[in-house]
């Protein structure tokens, strides 16, 4: 979610995950848009030190987010509007509803579906690239 610009496409060209791999469909200051295997999310940074990476994301509705994880970071998602399913590898998952949040274990693999258009803020301790890694 907070992937700096310039290291957009470093970043594609290391995944290895096909899902991921999608068409970005524009970038523009700190905002990006992404086409993600179902559906669309848009992006914008609002915050990116070493230690901290803040952005609020809108996501369409029926927007999937593949499994990823955050390897050396917590993530915090406080949902701001809509309706989001965030689902863990070990089968567990949650569903967040408006001022609902969730906070994400450092390499802990996740998804989630946008049950309705929404949008989220996002919180990385300490900074990390986020969505698609």
């Amino acid at each position: 979610m907070c992937v700096e610009v310039d290291k957009l496409d470093e970043l594609y060209d290391m995944l290895d995950v096909p899902q991921f791999s999608e068409l970005i469909l524009s970038r523009r200051n700190k905002k990006t848009v992404y086409k993600t295997k179902h559906g669309l999310m848009e992006s914008e940074s609002l915050k990116s030190t070493e230690d901290i990476s803040l952005a609020e994301t809108h996501i369409q509705k029926g927007t999937e987010l593949e499994f990823h994880t955050h390897k050396n970071s917590y993530e915090i998602v406080v949902l701001l509007s809509g309706r989001l399913e965030l689902n863990y590898w070990d089968g567990k998952s949650s569903v967040l509803n408006k001022h609902d949040y969730a906070v994400i274990e450092k390499n802990n693999p996740h998804s989630a579906i946008a049950r309705e258009d929404s949008v989220f803020i996002a919180l990385t301790v300490p900074n990390d690239s986020g969505f698609p890694t």
